[in-house]
């Protein structure tokens, strides 16, 4: 999903969250710094962070210990930092949340809009977002047993309780000859998600719903229909140079599974 021109600027990353924080120091301190600056300070709280949640834990069962482990490995480090964080994901894991003397921290930054991606080389994955509710697939009930492992697409990828988009692709292709014959991939979206990649970040759909204006409805009378877990937000680069398009011969499609 887009907006006019193909660009949405106004999303949470942690490139624009870095830049808000950046900007307020700037605004309360007369103080410039810059995005790496910001980015390199909150990796190091988060170093202190999880050493010290892991002394916490060293009071409890390996099990347990491993399963917190796990769970600060698919973290960023602004999550880390935020003690609500660990909180969420250790009640979601059956930990029974915090070590005793740790308390949940509620984040400033986590509703902020910023920019979605800064200039410079474009990434070479799409970002994919949630809405502001919960992603299907995303399981919030303790689990039961330290055996049960979700798999590593879950809350990571385009995902429901029984679909999953694998991938997406939109292509051209034209036959110049015969025994010629030439695809051009405009996207090609893929889903190889691993527990090292961080859990999709929510997006509030309030801040787009004028970007896909209708007469009747659109995408907030699609939304409020729901499923509301339903509703992903994809960002992508597509690549125009080609020059096939003029050909009678060519072959407009696209993809999925």
């Amino acid at each position: 999903m887009f907006g006019h021109g193909g660009n949405i600027t106004w999303l949470e990353t942690g490139e624009g969250r870095n830049e808000l924080i950046a900007r307020y120091i700037k605004l309360r301190t007369g103080k410039t710094r810059t995005r790496k600056q910001v980015s390199s300070h909150i990796q190091v709280l988060a170093r202190r962070k999880a050493k010290e949640i892991q002394a916490q834990f060293k009071v409890q069962d390996q099990a347990a210990k491993d399963k917190a482990l796990q769970s600060m490995a698919s973290m960023s480090s602004a999550q880390i930092v935020s003690a609500s964080a660990i909180h969420n994901k250790a009640v979601a894991s059956g930990l029974g949340g915090l070590p005793s003397g740790m308390s949940p921290v509620r984040p400033t930054y986590s509703a902020a809009p910023a920019a979605f991606w800064g200039p410079g080389m474009p990434p070479q994955t799409p970002d994919v977002k949630p809405f502001a509710t919960p992603p299907y697939g995303l399981d919030t009930k303790p689990n039961t047993s330290h055996n049960e492992v979700s798999p590593p697409w879950q809350g990571r990828s385009i995902a429901g309780p029984k679909l999953r988009l694998v991938e997406f692709s939109a292509f051209l292709e034209h036959h110049r000859e015969p025994d010629s014959y030439h695809k051009h991939l405009f996207v090609h979206i893929e889903s190889n998600a691993s527990y090292s990649d961080p859990l999709l970040e929510a997006v509030d759909i309030k801040q787009i719903y004028d970007k896909f204006p209708e007469k009747k409805g659109g995408l907030k009378e699609l939304y409020d229909k729901g499923p509301q877990a339903a509703f992903f937000l994809v960002k992508f680069w597509a690549d125009l140079n080609t020059n096939g398009q003029d050909d009678a011969r060519a072959f407009y499609g696209v993809s999925s599974q």
